[in-house]
């Protein structure tokens, strides 16, 4: 009986330890097949988000006959539509009139100007009543701001004496910037047929016109109040761009002109610069759908600013020199730059062919503020200049003394002030030394020569006792 319960209970232990041997490769099999299943879910998932990554960006549908966005940080165009196609230009002609007006200024207090508002002038529009006098900075604010025909043909008078005479110079900018595709009949932007620009064309003028921070600062003005003398009082003027006004704003908006035309019918012109991240985009839009230019404008805005390249060549805030400051309480300032610098070199280029310097201008007077653009970060492709980054101060100047006209600061002048006087003090030190020296060898001189005459008295007072003679 013993015997048959020891096996009984072998073939038990046989059980369970059977048992436990297939459980455990049961969990072994299981665990195996959750690994499974989990690296083939990563793989997926790593697949998913590496196709989500390099897929690519479809750009949008517009209704504009001949459209453009371009990166006014590096000169790429970005995207295009008919870009050759030349059209009425309308309003956006008067950023050309913009630079024009600024480059035949002789200083900036030519803005203080007052400028007659003649019938000629007043048949443009009826902004400004004819016989009324307003400042040339009030006329390129309404002008920018609102592409006012009134603002823009009494300019043109007042900066070429004729508007035909204006018109040839803008036809001549329009060279000087390689615009073949360009021509000017008139300063308004009035429709006529023998006066066209391209998409590109206009995108490139905006570029330029953009580099003009009078011209940056006004067009993106909300409302400007313009003085009016002998005019029924002074005007207030509001920004009239859709992505100023309108829901439809785009972040970063910094001007613009937008226009209907007259001719045909029903279209629009529009004209944006917008930066983000410190890359600016310029997007033209011609013969667009009457009230479709800002929805247009901001699906090529979205678009522009995932596709354009951006590769930053300059960081903000790099030091790159010193700028000399006439008449200013500081006469010589660092200069960083204002905001990151891009360069976009195209398929078939290298690295190689990027070139850059920093420009800093050599007319600089004070006063100045932070911020104030003092030179040019210019970068180069080919030997063509592609992109810009203002160079500027970090702090205020304020004037500085008279010795500030010859590039002395205020502190240099205190520094020599004070060397002066420290030399005129050890001046004065070592001529009342040399004095005291005088006066103590003048006395000793004194003593000694009292001192030879007491001994020579004391001699003959010796010699008179002893009665002594000399034959």
């Amino acid at each position: 009986m013993r015997t048959s319960n020891k096996a009984v209970n072998s073939k038990n232990i046989n059980k369970s330890f059977v048992r436990i041997l297939v459980t455990v490769m049961v969990m072994l099999l299981v665990s195996s097949l959750m690994v499974t299943i989990n690296i083939n879910t990563s793989f997926a998932a790593s697949k998913k988000k590496a196709k989500a990554k390099t897929s690519t960006i479809s750009a949008p549908e517009i209704e504009a006959e001949s459209a453009v966005v371009l990166s006014a940080s590096t000169s790429e165009v970005v995207y295009s539509s008919r870009k050759d196609r030349k059209l009425q230009p309308g309003s956006t002609v008067q950023l050309m009139v913009a630079m024009v007006v600024i480059d035949n200024m002789h200083d900036d207090k030519e803005y203080k100007n007052n400028v007659q508002i003649s019938d000629a002038v007043y048949s443009a529009g009826t902004t400004f009543p004819s016989g009324s006098n307003v400042k040339v900075e009030d006329l390129m604010y309404t002008m920018l701001m609102s592409g006012d025909a009134e603002s823009a043909r009494a300019l043109a008078i007042y900066s070429a004496g004729s508007e035909a005479n204006f018109v040839d110079q803008m036809n001549s900018k329009a060279q000087q910037l390689g615009l073949v595709n360009t021509r000017y009949t008139n300063a308004t932007g009035e429709y006529d047929t023998d006066q066209y620009s391209t998409v590109e064309d206009t995108a490139k003028i905006a570029k330029a016109a953009y580099q003009y921070g009078a011209i940056k600062r006004m067009s993106g003005e909300s409302s400007h109040t313009v003085k009016v003398t002998d005019g029924g009082g002074d005007k207030k003027i509001t920004n009239t761009h859709p992505f100023m006004t309108g829901s439809d704003s785009y972040k970063g908006f910094k001007g613009g002109t937008y226009s209907k035309l007259t001719e045909p019918e029903g279209k629009e012109v529009f004209l944006a610069y917008v930066t983000h991240n410190d890359m600016s985009l310029v997007v033209v839009l011609f013969d667009e759908a009457e009230g479709k230019s800002a929805e247009d404008a901001t699906k090529l805005f979205d678009y522009g600013f995932k596709k354009a390249t951006q590769k930053v060549i300059i960081k903000k805030g790099v030091k790159v020199g010193r700028v000399k400051v006439k008449h200013g309480a500081k006469t010589r300032m660092k200069v960083y730059t204002s905001s990151k610098g891009y360069v976009y070199i195209p398929p078939e280029g290298s690295d190689s062919l990027v070139k850059t310097e920093a420009v800093i201008y050599n007319n600089v007077e004070a006063p100045l503020k932070s911020g104030d653009k003092v030179g040019e970060y210019r970068i180069y492709v080919a030997n063509e200049l592609t992109g810009t980054v203002d160079l500027v101060v970090t702090e205020d100047d304020k004037v500085g003394w008279l010795p500030s006209y010859i590039y002395i600061s205020n502190m240099m002048t205190v520094t020599i002030c004070v060397i002066l006087f420290v030399i005129f003090l050890l001046l004065v030190r070592a001529r009342n030394i040399r004095r005291r020296r005088k006066r103590l060898r003048a006395r000793k001189h004194k003593e000694k020569i009292r001192e030879i005459a007491r001994q020579r008295l004391e001699i003959e007072e010796d010699r008179r006792r002893r009665n002594w003679t000399y034959r």
